[in-house]
């Protein structure tokens, strides 16, 4: 049984309650530019999934820097908004399949399937990622990435925000773990580890009483300072990029 602890509904309200992001411009350097450069070739062609990325930002980042034939899966889908957030990055069109990809035929195969903060919202980490080999191509690239509640951001969740934090499993989010399962689904691993420097974060952090909003501010500014490495205990994210051994 793979439990799931979000909804459709849950989502829509999520992202119905979110600033507007139709005017946000993703930039060159957009958050794992540095990993994906290293690993994910430019080549004529790319075809690239996004697998439960509404609004769509990596399948735009993809389109607009390694001009990808890029698609977004996604069962919940607001269309007015993608095509907002790709004209307002020159992006001329993102493919779009609605639906839930575990419901979904397979009918078509991607050189390159990408996911953020999807598989940790499943408590069977084995057949999310199955569904996300299901669409890659022989010889194709995967990649993974989830928020770190394992270190001192998901304390400050459990204690502050404790709704939110129930929204994840955190098996997703242990390396060794994460590595065991995709290396047992034959695929190499070209790269696997916490990323980013110290970052404490919270949904909805303006709805926060003003102290929290305070203290957290405060301990970013002294932890960025501080701590100069990317770790378990308080880096904000863990991303793996492995490759399909089929040829």
């Amino acid at each position: 049984m793979n439990e799931e602890l979000t909804s459709k509904k849950y989502w829509s309200k999520y992202w119905k309650t979110k600033p507007k992001i139709e005017g946000l411009i993703i930039e060159k350097d957009f958050l794992f530019h540095d990993v994906l450069s290293k690993y994910v070739p430019k080549k004529q062609k790319i075809n690239f999934l996004e697998i439960g990325g509404f609004p769509g930002q990596w399948a735009i980042f993809f389109a607009k820097y390694w001009g990808a034939n890029s698609t977004l899966l996604d069962r919940y889908i607001d269309r007015e908004v993608i095509q907002a957030l790709s004209t307002t990055n020159a992006v001329k069109n993102i493919n779009i399949i609605e639906g839930d990809v575990f419901d979904l035929s397979v009918n078509e195969k991607f050189d390159v399937v990408m996911s953020a903060g999807f598989i940790e919202h499943f408590s069977n980490v084995n057949s999310v990622i199955d569904k996300h080999i299901d669409y890659l191509e022989p010889n194709g690239i995967l990649i993974l990435s989830v928020p770190n509640l394992l270190g001192l951001n998901g304390l400050l969740q459990k204690i502050i925000d404790k709704e939110t934090y129930d929204t994840h499993f955190l098996e997703t989010m242990d390396d060794q773990n994460l590595k065991r399962i995709v290396s047992g689904k034959n695929l190499d691993i070209e790269y696997i580890n916490y990323y980013g420097k110290f970052c404490l974060w919270l949904e909805d952090v303006d709805d926060k009483p003003r102290w929290i909003r305070r203290l957290v501010y405060l301990t970013n500014i002294v932890g960025r300072f501080l701590v100069r490495f990317e770790s378990r205990m308080f880096s904000p994210y863990l991303i793996v990029v492995a490759k399909n051994k089929k040829i």
